[in-house]
């Protein structure tokens, strides 16, 4: 956060008294997060969970807020931090490869952090195939 920080120097037989003050913006503790998917491999409308782990430094507070977990660049779900991870299920992938990444905006003593992506492969669904009928003369 920003914090307003003062200095006071009384002075000596050479320098008169000053004093100081400042802003000072403190940027949160660097944290890293890891992603994964239930499968690598789904198919269209299939739910697959992901899930971002993050890790920070023992002994500070555990990460809290939200994570978004994105598509590209569009974010597909959001999911609350609890226990140092965040989860989403999402069934709404299309067919094709998607880059899936997870985004953690920053809390009180935590800085903000993305993941690398993960490349999730989804297929093209399920279809029904019916033979034609055959008629006789």
């Amino acid at each position: 956060g920003t914090h307003r920080l003062a200095a006071q120097y009384s002075g000596d037989s050479v320098y008169p008294p000053e004093s100081l003050a400042a802003g000072l913006y403190v940027v949160g503790n660097s944290i890293s997060i890891a992603i994964a998917s239930s499968s690598a491999n789904t198919i269209a409308g299939q739910p697959v969970t992901f899930t971002a782990q993050l890790d920070g430094a023992v002994g500070l507070a555990p990460p809290s807020g939200t994570v978004q977990f994105l598509d590209g660049a569009t974010v597909i779900a959001t999911g609350l931090v609890a226990n140092g991870a965040a989860s989403v299920t999402v069934s709404s992938l299309a067919p094709g490869t998607h880059r899936i990444s997870a985004f953690y905006g920053g809390d009180a003593v935590w800085a903000s952090a993305v993941s690398a992506a993960l490349i999730q492969s989804v297929g093209g669904g399920t279809f029904t195939f019916q033979q034609p009928s055959v008629r006789g003369r």
